[in-house]
């Protein structure tokens, strides 16, 4: 029996009687532990490494998980891989479990500040992380993503150890100061001129799919103000509401 001592090349002599033979043996490098991590998701990579160079990297399934030259190991499917490197006839290994990656993160991709989406993911058991706070944050286990300031941000949806994102636009709500209503129609008795006591601000709402309406710096000195019905304008085709506007008699 040979055993190994230091890398290099001898020659072991066998000798019976005045006569003998030889063999010239090579002693490789003994691989040591390999060095990163133990765990890899589909469609992501690794590297491993090993303080003893000169070695080659095989996978023990490589529909699991394959291996590069330099020990960059890629997740193929879900399951568990023997990474092996080799020096000579010299080997070590190590167990890589692959884990599945989350499904594609669904929902909308841009959000008002103040306001509020949903976003959601058919792998269960995750949580939610927002990149930035500041602009946007979102429930860790429900995935409503609020508007907080202007910017872009990236919502992570985690399982395991692995994530999967989506880029969120978040914009100032839009504002429109006292835009055209056309000529109001008067009920019996009051003017069809509508007081220009009043400023109108209208805001969009995503989330209800309507408009918020607002009626600022109004007058209402006199007791006996009547109101002229507007109708509103049209948002996304649909006529949602009318609107009240303070009006004097004649």
């Amino acid at each position: 029996m040979v055993t190994g001592v230091a890398p290099g090349t001898t020659t072991i002599y066998y000798s019976a009687g005045g006569c003998y033979a030889y063999r010239l043996e090579t002693v490789n490098p003994a691989p040591v532990s390999l060095v990163g991590p133990s765990e890899v998701c589909v469609g992501s990579t690794i590297t491993l490494t090993d303080a003893v160079s000169g070695g080659a990297w095989t996978s023990s399934n490589t529909a699991v998980a394959t291996v590069s030259s330099s020990g960059v190991v890629t997740g193929m499917s879900a399951g568990t891989v023997n990474i092996y490197y080799t020096i000579g006839s010299c080997s070590v290994s190590r167990t890589i479990i692959v884990d599945p990656a989350p499904a594609a993160i669904t929902g909308p991709t841009s959000v008002l500040v103040t306001y509020s989406i949903v976003l959601s993911d058919a792998t269960t058991g995750g949580s939610w992380l927002s990149s930035s706070p500041s602009i946007a944050t979102v429930g860790a286990l429900t995935g409503i993503v609020t508007g907080v300031s202007a910017g872009s941000v990236n919502i992570y949806y985690t399982v395991g150890g692995c994530s999967v994102a989506r880029t969120i636009t978040v914009s100032e709500v839009p504002f429109i100061s006292s835009p055209a209503w056309g000529a109001p129609t008067a009920k019996p008795g009051i003017s069809a001129t509508a007081s220009s006591e009043g400023s109108m601000s209208v805001y969009p709402n995503p989330t209800s799919g309507r408009l918020n309406i607002q009626w600022e710096n109004q007058t209402t000195g006199d007791a006996d103000h009547k109101y002229l019905m507007l109708p509103a304008t049209r948002y996304t085709g649909q006529l949602f509401r009318s609107v009240m506007f303070p009006a004097r008699h004649s």
